[in-house]
């Protein structure tokens, strides 16, 4: 018997309940499980199982029960891709407005929470998410978009190029005990070249 959610049906290898053992016999028996999300994020899957059996009629004790427990450790990634976009992307003046746009995905196979992007270009908006709430939890494969607009000023026109980097960054499970995953990217926009 094994109470184990989602596992499949137990059942014994070349026998045929029900099943009776004598001293020193044996029997095997099989079931199958697949593993969860949860199950990734937990960092392990642990079962427990009894195994019991009925003695004769002239035995007067209790029935024998025997149990054991099982852990199987799943491997950890947490990882973070992250895309930076311009709009526009060159030939930009003065009082020009650019859009930013972050695109954030989970690349790894644990769940990430509180996903988020900084940045700390000054004179950058606020960095917002399109479509989505705050908190952002993102489970593995899934993306999330941020966007923030910056008005081009002088200073940018005299450089003649704008850089920018931004960092994403995600929390993972409790389970696991490495660093959360950080990911950078880097844009470049080339403004008119000063008369």
């Amino acid at each position: 018997t094994d109470g184990m959610s989602g596992l499949s049906p137990i059942v014994p290898v070349d026998a045929e309940a029900p099943i009776q053992l004598a001293p020193t016999e044996s029997v095997t028996f099989t079931a199958t499980y697949e593993a969860t999300q949860a199950d990734i994020d937990n960092g392990s899957i642990e079962n427990i199982a009894q195994a019991s059996g009925t003695p004769p009629n002239s035995y007067d004790g209790d029935p024998p029960v025997a149990q054991d427990d099982e852990t199987v450790n799943i491997p950890q990634e947490p990882a973070l891709e992250f895309i930076k976009s311009a709009e526009p992307g060159s030939d930009v003046a003065v009082g020009n407005e650019i859009t930013y746009t972050f695109e954030v995905t989970n690349t790894g196979n644990v769940t990430l929470t509180g996903v988020n992007v900084t940045d700390e270009m000054p004179g950058l908006s606020e960095i917002v998410p399109v479509d989505a709430v705050e908190p952002i939890t993102l489970a593995p494969t899934e993306s999330v978009t941020f966007t923030a607009t910056y008005v081009v000023d002088q200073v940018d026109v005299d450089s003649g190029t704008i850089n920018n980097s931004a960092d994403a960054t995600g929390t993972p499970p409790d389970s696991y005990d490495g660093d959360p995953p950080i990911a950078e990217n880097d844009e470049t926009v080339t403004t008119v070249a000063p008369a």
